[in-house]
């Protein structure tokens, strides 16, 4: 006899063979991609595998101040960082270190002047012999190596003036460097041709300070040339001084005609005479022979053999540059530091919009005309980046960005005619573009290049990228931040304003001072072809972030510093340590870490669904366990079953990720999720669900 029998539900399957899609906090669990997951800890897809993050390890530090004074980033790979040893309000005593994957160097210690108005420090990398130089708020400049000591360092004197002779026989000044803003002092060139005796400075107002002469000589005699100098001080009165340059031979004086050399006569002098009234210098021969005395002028030598060392009335100048916090490498060739021949500077508390940039590579040459200022005053510039050809300039609301146009050749008929001014200044061009009116950054420890784009966070919890530059086209900033945000949001805008950002391994690493860090995979092609998406919230789906807890509690993360391959993280206020990233564990400790997946309905939402059994990938450490737990749509259960790695091995290798059945008998499910924590690391590579439709929801 046969009995009736009931069919049996069909099969079906839904495989997920990557967990590579990041997190998903934006749309709800049901509707996230299935590759995606609704939350994470400690884990991101990496080199085929959604695994625990690497060990926290620390790799020195102790011996540093918690105070930080300010940091300056020289490179994507290093950075200088001004920690405050012993301080009060009017006295700074400074240890400037550099901090990179190599570890931390010692520069030396220097202290700010109690007079300084600006407590700030700015540190640039410029050569080899002395490879760096400070500029502090108290408007002092020093040079310093690593592992060495810092000392004073002595700017460019300019020569602002050189004489040309003409055909005619006059001669023409002609303007040649501009005065530079580091110093006072400045040179001019004349030449001596056996009539003029009086020649005058070509600027408006000088200081009462020094001034020097150095003439070149020629012995017709000995055929030979020489250079003597001599100081003129400021007069206790009036305004005209001289002074005198002896040890003259006749025969290096001699007017042309008078060439009847005596050994006896030795005792030639040069009296030089300086009117600070106008700038008016006057330079005689003598000659003294018995009670005989004559004057005369210098004989012709060569061309600008007269050179006047004089110091101009600039006050503030240097201070605008030494209280600039923010510098980059710019403009010209390659062959320059970080691909820069031009070092920009800006952050000036009291020229909030104004950038500065130097001579051709030369931190201590900052002419005058090389300047421009960057929207209003009432927003200051932030900081600097670079993307492609251009300079971008962050301001806290405004975006703007600068290219490098070579200079036109210059010729001598140009310096004749005075249709050049400042040779030094236009040799190249930096026209100025805006490029947003209303997105900017006050966040500037995390603005990072990351795969050719320009990646940083604002402290109204967003973080920006830059696909485009098109002047004034709101597409040029996207947001990449709707996958995070509601976690972001967690933040304080102090705390946003602390944060600081890197590049680890392919990911922009943005690093909260609490320990919480925000990975972004910028290797893939939704990141590359941003700027393509038509629509921005499928454009951000696509943006696989994961979310990291770094450190120990108290903990404040100030710095990080990275190749890629290599990190160092700087923190302080419990230990004053150095950290990097490797390994399987945080200095002994276990990592925890979590991971959920969608809320899955199957694609039927009006049906209840039994899942009868399931195929997991893991691998994990030695004496751990994973964890897994069942998300319905009121009610979360952890099954009893743990998965425990039974033998040692790499637990990244892929025969040691193995495939593991469990079956978690779940009946009448709308929606189904899983949930996986780790007391050690694992590593996930896919999922499949078997399921069954068991019939009308009612």
């Amino acid at each position: 006899m046969r009995f009736p029998m009931m069919k049996g539900g069909a099969q079906y399957r839904v495989e997920i063979p990557q967990l590579s899609g990041g997190v998903n906090l934006s749309d709800l669990p049901t509707q996230v991609e299935d590759n995606q997951l609704t939350a994470v800890n400690n884990m991101w897809w990496h080199q085929g595998v959604l695994r625990t993050r690497p060990g926290f390890k620390e790799v020195g530090g102790g011996d540093f101040s918690s105070r930080v004074l300010n940091k300056s980033r020289i490179s994507e790979r290093e950075e200088i960082v001004f920690c405050v040893v012993d301080g009060s309000e009017d006295h700074i005593e400074v240890q400037a270190d550099t901090f990179s994957t190599r570890g931390k160097s010692t520069l030396g210690m220097f202290t700010i002047d109690e007079s300084a108005k600006h407590k700030s420090a700015l540190g640039v990398r410029v050569d080899d012999e002395k490879p760096y130089v400070i500029f502090t708020g108290d408007g002092k400049i020093r040079r310093a190596s690593a592992g060495g000591n810092t000392v004073e360092a002595d700017p460019y004197v300019p020569h602002v003036t050189v004489e040309r002779r003409n055909e005619d026989g006059s001669a023409s000044n002609i303007t040649y460097e501009g005065f530079n803003m580091l110093t006072s002092e400045f040179k001019c060139s004349f030449s001596t041709d056996g009539k003029q005796e009086t020649f005058f400075i070509p600027t408006e107002a000088l200081d009462k300070a020094p001034v020097t002469v150095s003439i070149t000589l020629y012995n017709k005699k000995d055929k030979t040339t020489r250079t003597v100098s001599g100081v003129i001080k400021p007069p206790s009165t009036g305004n005209v001084a001289t002074t005198r340059i002896t040890g003259i031979a006749f025969a290096e004086i001699c007017r042309d005609g008078e060439e009847d050399f005596n050994e006896g006569e030795s005792t030639s002098s040069i009296y030089v005479y300086f009117d600070w009234s106008n700038y008016q210098l006057s330079i005689r021969a003598c000659d003294r022979v018995a009670e005989y005395e004559s004057y005369w002028p210098l004989p012709t030598v060569t061309t600008n053999n007269l050179v006047v060392t004089a110091s101009k009335a600039q006050e503030g100048q240097r201070e605008t540059i030494c209280r600039m916090t923010q510098a980059t490498w710019f403009g010209g060739t390659r062959s320059g530091l970080d691909n820069g021949t031009r070092l920009f500077v800006a952050g000036n508390p009291d020229k909030p919009h104004l950038v500065h940039w130097s001579d051709v590579n030369n931190p201590l040459y900052f002419p005058e005309n090389n300047y421009f200022y960057v929207g209003d005053a009432d927003q200051r510039v932030t900081a600097f980046g670079q993307q492609g050809e251009l300079l971008i300039i962050f301001k806290e609301r405004q975006l703007y960005c600068s290219q490098y146009v070579a200079g036109n050749t210059i010729t001598k008929d140009d310096l004749i005619s005075g249709a050049v001014q400042d040779i030094a200044a236009l040799t190249a061009q930096f026209p100025l573009t805006p490029l947003h009116p209303t997105i900017g950054c006050d966040c500037p420890d995390t603005i990072r290049l990351v795969n050719n784009r320009l990646v940083w966070a604002t402290s109204d919890a967003h973080v920006y990228m830059l696909p485009s530059v098109n002047q004034y086209s709101e597409r040029n900033v996207r947001d990449i931040t709707a996958l995070i945000r509601c976690d972001l949001e967690r933040h304080t805008a102090d705390e946003l304003k602390a944060a600081v950002a890197t590049e680890y391994k392919g990911h922009y690493m943005l690093i909260l001072p609490d320990g919480t860090a925000y990975l972004l995979d910028v290797g893939n092609s939704a990141f590359q072809s941003f700027a393509y998406y038509a629509s921005e919230k499928k454009a951000n789906r696509a943006l696989p972030w994961y979310i990291w807890k770094l450190g120990k509690d108290g903990e404040r993360f100030w710095a990080a510093v990275s190749t890629g391959d290599e990190i160092r993280l700087m923190a302080n206020d419990v230990s004053n340590r150095e950290y990097t990233l490797d390994g399987e564990d945080d200095d002994g400790e276990p990592i925890p870490c979590s991971f959920t997946t969608k809320l899955f309905d199957f694609g039927r939402g009006d049906k209840l669904k039994a899942v009868r059994e399931m195929y997991v990938r893991v691998g994990g450490v030695p004496n751990s366990c994973v964890h897994l737990s069942y998300l319905f749509d009121d009610a979360v259960f952890e099954d009893a079953y743990r998965i425990e790695p039974t033998e040692d091995g790499e637990l990244y290798d892929a025969g040691y990720i193995r495939s593991y059945r469990i079956t978690p008998n779940v009946n009448r499910a709308r929606l189904f999720g899983l949930r996986f924590d780790s007391d050690g690391a694992m590593a996930v590579e896919g999922i499949g669900l078997n399921y069954s439709i068991q019939g009308v929801i009612r």
